[in-house]
């Protein structure tokens, strides 16, 4: 007999608009739909009022333990924005379950819409997370190695705090594409430089594209 499989969906960046049918055809087969509340909601449709929802509040740890207790029983679904292969939670999830224990429903990465959102293309461009990043020189090295290079800033490397380390390092022939809630209907794009850049306060976590 064939072992139980759960689903991680990634269900883009947020707009349901950006949603591919594959997705809502997984999340139709599950029992449960797990992930944080804003990616449930968009779940909250008649459509799927049979579902039970489990809105992940705490750690990492309750996702995993969830997952072990009930994927053998009930049909799960994970929820993640974006695409679950680009700094998501699958990296982190298969650690703990085998290959032929879950489905990846790929989702529309945060890469594919900013760049579509400036027109430009992105198959040559650097992609780096700032999550955890405990020194800057990471910043400084991908920067004067690649002519795009995209960021998913953090409260540590904001992207004020991205462009202030660029201009000491005398990298300023740069412009700078800054997005935040992409997607959204407060949806935010900013075309810059870094000296501006460097001046605007108040963004955490948000994306920004560097290019020569």
């Amino acid at each position: 007999m064939k072992s139980k499989k759960f689903y991680i969906i990634g269900i883009g960046p947020g707009n349901p608009d950006y949603i591919i049918p594959a997705v809502w055809n997984a999340a139709k087969k599950c029992d449960c739909l797990i992930g944080a509340e804003r990616n449930i909601l968009l779940f909250e449709t008649k459509k799927f009022e049979n579902k039970k929802k489990v809105y992940i509040k705490g750690t990492f740890d309750y996702l995993i333990d969830y997952i072990k207790e009930y994927y053998k029983s009930e049909t799960i679904g994970v929820i993640v924005s974006g695409d679950p292969g680009f700094h998501s939670i699958l990296n982190r999830i298969r650690k703990y379950f085998k290959k032929d224990e879950y489905i990846v429903i790929p989702g529309i990465s945060i890469v594919q819409m900013a760049f579509a959102k400036i027109g430009d293309t992105w198959e040559d461009a650097k992609f780096i997370s700032c999550h955890g990043k405990k020194t800057r020189d990471f910043i400084i090295d991908d920067v004067k190695k690649n002519d795009r290079v995209l960021f998913l800033t953090d409260n540590n490397f904001s992207p004020d705090v991205i462009a202030d380390i660029l201009l000491e390092n005398h990298l300023d022939n740069r412009k700078a594409f800054l997005f935040e809630n992409i997607s959204y209907p407060d949806e935010k794009i900013i075309e810059t430089d870094l000296e501006n850049l460097k001046n605007m306060k108040g963004f955490g976590l948000c994306v920004i594209i560097i290019k020569k």
